[in-house]
């Protein structure tokens, strides 16, 4: 509402499909187990997905263009800062015995 959109669930699963796949398309460059290969590949998808943020928020949520960058602004840092509270959430839980356990 902030920025004059007014998101449907239907534009928001879109937005978030549309988005998602680069990233998810990228997997297949595991095919090819070269850490140096596979990180390029996650690199390029990351990259083509913020792109399509950018450029496809404006056009799915109806919203001029000056409005958009700022949408797709606030929902990368949205999930910039989830995903520091994932990793500290992470290391909270293995530091207090939680963590995964490798047998020999």
């Amino acid at each position: 509402k902030t920025f004059g959109a007014d998101p449907s669930f239907t534009q928001s699963l879109e937005l978030a499909a549309y988005t998602a796949t680069p990233v998810i398309m990228s997997g297949v460059a595991a095919l090819y187990p070269e850490l140096w290969f596979v990180s390029l590949v996650f690199l390029a998808g990351v990259g083509y997905s913020v792109y399509l943020l950018y450029a496809g928020i404006p056009v799915l949520m109806h919203i001029p263009e000056e409005r958009g960058f700022l949408y797709a602004s606030s929902v990368v840092t949205a999930g910039l800062i989830l995903m520091v509270i994932l990793m500290v959430a992470t290391a909270i839980l293995w530091t207090n015995g939680f963590g995964p356990r490798f047998m020999s």
